[in-house]
């Protein structure tokens, strides 16, 4: 299943580090609610000047997936694309992502 978050105006989100922003809830064909979690500036300090982003489910079955995170410019453009293996995502709030996943000044 193919989900897309937006997050409109990248440029004007936060960038100090463990500031995140929510995506909207949505849910799969299979009845999953997901929210993408993205941290602008980085999860942590360490990882200031990083964009770190994670996929969360926020439904209450347990989910074993294969995902991608694609960061798509205004026009649409392919900017960054990171495929992720066999995840367990438990239900009622399990994530997986990247802690460093794009340089923010990219």
């Amino acid at each position: 299943a193919l989900l897309q978050f937006k997050f409109n105006n990248f440029e004007s989100l936060p960038s100090i580090p463990s500031q995140h922003v929510w995506s909207e809830e949505l849910t799969d064909s299979h009845g999953n609610a997901w929210k993408l979690s993205i941290y602008p500036g980085g999860n942590r300090t360490e990882n200031e000047g990083w964009v770190s982003v994670f996929l969360l489910n926020v439904g209450t079955n347990d989910v074993h997936a294969h995902y991608s995170i694609i960061l798509r410019n205004a026009s649409g453009a392919v900017h960054a694309e990171e495929h992720f293996m066999q995840h367990l995502f438990k239900g009622g709030g399990t994530s997986g992502g990247k802690n460093k996943w794009i340089k923010r000044s990219e």
